[in-house]
């Protein structure tokens, strides 16, 4: 598989947009890029009509340079990091423009959150030294076995510099959370995958992991089929409904079928029972089960009435059935 390249653009549209899904409905967010240089072959960004071509990535440059123009005229309490790539992926850029965007929201006392299934570099470290309690880190990890990591996310961190993040974070003082999406069946959807994870991330001082399965959106399934095969793939797929549903911003997607996905969360969660892990089951991609403000949305417990603006009963955020 062939490495994406980074395409340097002008950002023209607003640097801050506030996010329209779930628990982070109304919190502003910023995205570095367009496209991923991780290239997660189910990464849902591939989908959207705004995405760049395949093997390509557009790197807004003067995001910086907006942001703090930004601040002046109106400084957010909270902002989430590239709900749509990633803040550490692996080109110097962008672990510049992720570094100089982080110093400003921390000279500013501005909280942030990212995700990431990067590798953090040794010098974000002393900058999140200044505030710790700023920071709401989560780190994007489905599996211990590297291989079905390199299957899935190709150009993403490995397993072990995913864990030296988490121990990394812990000595700074920011406690990151665990975020197991997207489990995938018959490759991270086993009672020992989930046992030998968290285990390991348990004794490392994690509590707190946030579990969704693999949702198939328009668009994306070209991307599985060429990276696992039309067998593998298709073995896969009969794990899947037929038709589609909407889930919360929007976004239409097939899911994993009802008595599938509750044997898998049941393994999760039983598993995070064992190693004294709170397990969450991320509310944006399964909206057939009950409503749970995942780690990602760790900030919002701080603000409840903002957290009321968010719950599925609140105006423009229906539960929307399987059966439609």
């Amino acid at each position: 598989m062939k490495e994406p390249v980074l395409i340097e653009v002008e950002r023209k549209s607003d640097v801050l947009k506030k996010v329209k899904f779930g628990c982070l409905t109304g919190i502003p967010a910023i995205n570095f890029t367009a496209g991923c240089l991780h290239s997660c072959v189910y990464c849902y960004a591939k989908g959207y009509p705004s995405a760049p071509p395949d093997g390509q990535v557009f790197f807004w440059r003067n995001t910086r340079r907006l942001l703090e123009k930004k601040l002046l005229r109106n400084k957010p309490s909270f902002v989430v990091l590239n709900t749509a790539s990633d803040s550490f992926q692996p080109h110097p850029k962008v672990l510049n423009m992720a570094y100089e965007c982080m110093e400003i929201l921390i000279k500013n006392r501005v909280s942030f959150s990212f995700l990431t299934k990067g590798f953090i570099p040794e010098e974000f470290y002393d900058l999140f030294k200044k505030s710790p309690s700023l920071i709401y880190a989560h780190i994007g990890l489905t599996t211990l076995n590297d291989g079905k990591r390199g299957l899935f996310e190709p150009f993403s961190a490995p397993v072990e510099k995913r864990l030296k993040n988490i121990e990394n974070l812990i000595e700074t003082g920011v406690i990151p959370s665990v975020r197991v999406d997207p489990i995938i069946p018959l490759h991270t959807d086993s009672e020992e995958n989930f046992h030998a994870l968290f285990k390991k991330i348990s004794e490392m001082g994690v509590k707190e992991v946030s579990v969704s399965a693999l949702h198939i959106r328009n668009g994306i399934k070209v991307f599985l089929v060429k990276r696992l095969g039309a067998l593998r793939w298709k073995r896969i797929e009969e794990y899947f409904e037929k038709n589609f549903i909407t889930l919360c911003g929007g976004t239409k997607a097939r899911l994993i079928k009802r008595e599938f996905l509750d044997e898998i969360y049941r393994r999760a969660i039983d598993a995070g029972k064992v190693y004294g892990i709170d397990v969450k089951i991320c509310a944006c991609k399964n909206p057939d089960f009950p409503y749970e403000v995942c780690p990602s949305g760790r900030f919002l417990s701080k603000n409840p009435l903002q957290l009321n603006l968010f719950s599925h009963g609140a105006e423009g955020n229906f539960i929307h059935p399987r059966n439609i």
